[in-house]
């Protein structure tokens, strides 16, 4: 059912009628559509009828035409009035549907960040481990390896701090885009790192 529909099932014309300070208590009463000064306006079955000039219509109708505005803000406007906090159950699936794809989004991204953490770290580690084995006697004795490892141990660190921080964070969808330009940036770097790296193997 529509937000629309339910609009004209909960409010009585006799209450739209009201708020412009006109009362209806059955009958026939003057038009206060177009102000008529005849009998001519009558409500059956929550549909009024003008016999004069206004024609027939739901409580939308009329408010369209009390309001002169159009059907979509008339719905809007007897939402609000009457505190009726309506949603079409059209826009609520597509909400439910649009909040799951989101959440699989956002796990798919998780469990990616968590792969490229784990890399990281493991990087991290046979960087300390090889600064601390291989540490040179003087300049002239520096192994490729070892200064590969000085070089990229201090960016590599920055990118754990940035992947640590964007797992906790994951969940925030306002920070998706963001969290998404840094997981994409560290593959980027990571694939560069493990190209220098295999030089040396």
């Amino acid at each position: 059912m529509t937000r629309s529909q339910r609009i004209k099932e909960l409010i009585p014309l006799s209450m739209a009628l009201e708020y412009y300070g006109v009362k209806y208590n059955g009958g026939r009463i003057p038009c206060p559509i177009h102000q008529g000064k005849h009998n001519n306006f009558s409500i059956k079955n929550n549909i009024y009828t003008c016999f004069s000039q206004c024609g027939t219509g739901s409580v939308i109708d009329f408010v369209m035409l009390m309001e002169s505005t159009d059907f979509k803000h008339a719905v809007d406007i007897l939402d609000k009035r009457y505190n009726l906090c309506l949603q079409d159950i059209k826009s609520s699936r597509e909400q439910i549907i649009r909040q799951k794809e989101n959440r699989e989004k956002i796990a798919r991204l998780k469990n990616s960040i968590d792969k490229l953490y784990n890399k990281f770290c493991y990087y991290s580690r046979l960087f300390e481990g090889i600064i601390a084995k291989e540490r040179p006697s003087s300049f002239d004795n520096m192994s490729g390896i070892y200064l590969l490892a000085l070089q990229e141990h201090t960016t590599l660190n920055h990118y754990l701090d940035s992947l640590f921080f964007n797992r906790l964070n994951v969940l925030n969808e306002e920070k998706f885009r963001d969290i998404l330009f840094y997981f994409n940036d560290g593959k980027k770097y990571l694939k560069r790192l493990e190209d220098k790296i295999n030089e040396y193997r």
